[in-house]
């Protein structure tokens, strides 16, 4: 009986190109350029540049957070398809839905250049945003201080309508703790140490403070009867002053270390043992500022949280 070696089956041959997709349907080349060019989402660091008044992505030469998808350069319909979910927020072209702003610039601790982020173009768009611990804690405590004239830390998420996910964002450049309710914090202020505030407004403001705190008219400023000025403008002055005094420092102050360089990423806490064990602190913290704002405006629909860890970038 002869033999014969057995003998499976050809393999499949490999495909190496698919040269009918420019006749399948326009619907179906769409949605696959659409998949193609998904990407885990990038964060995106901005700060304030004073002499355009306006917030703008960090220029750190390595992509602005990371490259836009590659499919971009296939060609135009591939383009267009890609960049349908992008929109300009500071200036530079985001997916909304999955990139991520990050502040950590101490400017936007001061009204006048947080008002000018939050009415940025297309800012109601924006559905993630991260802040520094040292950002956020400020406006904490000067939310506590002057609740009359200023914004707490949920009141200004707020006035992003579509916001899902809000990130506190820690790392071992911060010089901030966080403390639980109105703990550690000196109380709302009173005029009685008002000291010379008033003289100190009618002062010639450097441009320099002028550009980032806006201009102000005193004689604007409500007063009673007497002529004198009622509490609230007493401490629109005194707030006034504290904030001429963080412009100061913050252009005294060589704060480069907060800008990250390269593409930024977010890490887990547990990969962080220093500061794992303090998450449920920081999230009850959070928590609480969200439950104060419902209070007042049930209706919101308060984001998501996430605490994080802001490490070194990845150039």
């Amino acid at each position: 009986m002869s033999t014969s070696p057995l003998v499976g089956p050809a393999p499949a041959p490999t495909l190496d190109s698919f040269t009918l997709f420019p006749l399948l349907p326009f619907e179906i080349r769409a949605t696959i350029w659409s998949f193609a060019s998904m990407q885990v989402g990038r964060v995106i660091q901005v700060c304030f540049v004073k002499e355009r008044r306006s917030w703008e992505a960090c220029n750190d030469l390595s992509g602005f957070g990371g490259p836009l998808s590659p499919i971009i350069l296939v060609n135009k319909e591939a383009r267009n398809e890609a960049m349908r979910c992008k929109v300009a927020i500071c200036g530079k072209l985001i997916d909304p839905m999955h990139d991520t702003i990050l502040v950590t610039d101490p400017t936007f601790t001061l009204r006048n250049p947080r008002k000018l982020f939050l009415s940025s173009e297309n800012m109601g768009k924006l559905q993630n945003i991260a802040l520094s611990t040292e950002v956020y804690q400020v406006m904490k405590h000067i939310y506590y201080r002057f609740p009359w004239i200023s914004d707490g830390p949920a009141t200004i998420l707020r006035h992003l309508p579509s916001l899902k996910t809000f990130c506190l964002a820690i790392s071992e450049d911060d010089q901030s703790e966080l403390f639980e309710d109105a703990y550690d914090h000196p109380g709302p202020w009173e005029d009685r140490d008002m000291g010379d505030a008033e003289e100190r407004e009618n002062e010639e403001m450097l441009e320099s403070h002028q550009a980032i705190l806006g201009e102000i008219s005193h004689e604007s400023l409500p007063r009673n009867r007497n002529g004198n000025l009622v509490f609230e403008a007493k401490a629109e002055l005194f707030l006034r002053g504290v904030e001429r005094k963080a412009v100061q420092a913050i252009l005294d102050y060589e704060y480069e270390y907060l800008i990250k360089t390269g593409i930024i990423r977010f890490h887990d806490l547990n990969r962080h043992p220093a500061f794992s064990s303090e998450e449920q602190i920081y999230r009850g913290d959070i928590l609480r500022t969200f439950s104060e704002e419902l209070k007042s405006h049930p209706d919101w629909v308060e984001p998501s949280i996430k605490v994080v860890y802001l490490g070194g970038s990845l150039n």
